[in-house]
């Protein structure tokens, strides 16, 4: 049972020549995508106030994987693997990043609190899930 599994899910061993081409060209389009989110990267640590440098750096090392494995791998299907784990790293680091930015939400309850009169316990207590305070705070 668990070989015809792997029989129907497993891609053939040979690359048709159109899925060649069109793996080349969708790999030089990603490597193009990864190195303009570069300065997206940068623009967010900025917004966060995470440090720009660091975002930097970290941008290079995510990138340089998939601009080695372009320049040096040759089978397209190898190469489209590791643009897959270089884009959950990117976005690891935009979240790693711009945790400021999307989880602020003691501050936007503390507006909240100030502008109702309410205490900030009250409104973003430990007892509230984390869907209820973004509820609360998208009410800023």
């Amino acid at each position: 049972m668990d070989r015809q599994w792997t029989r129907y899910l497993a891609l053939p061993a040979e690359i048709t020549p159109f899925e060649r081409d069109f793996l080349a060209r969708l790999n030089k389009v990603a490597l193009v995508f990864f190195s303009l989110h570069l300065a997206v990267v940068m623009a967010v640590a900025w917004a966060a106030g995470t440090g720009v440098l660091q975002a930097l750096a970290f941008s290079l090392v995510v990138i340089t994987g998939p601009a080695i494995a372009y320049l040096t791998i040759r089978n397209p299907r190898s190469i489209s693997v590791v643009h897959g784990v270089a884009a959950m790293l990117m976005g690891g680091l935009l979240v790693h990043l711009g945790v400021v930015l999307i989880l602020d939400i003691e501050s936007q309850a503390a507006r909240t609190a100030l502008r109702s009169g309410r205490s900030v316990r009250r409104i973003a207590g430990p007892h509230r899930s984390l869907r209820a305070r973004a509820r609360i705070c998208m009410m800023c």
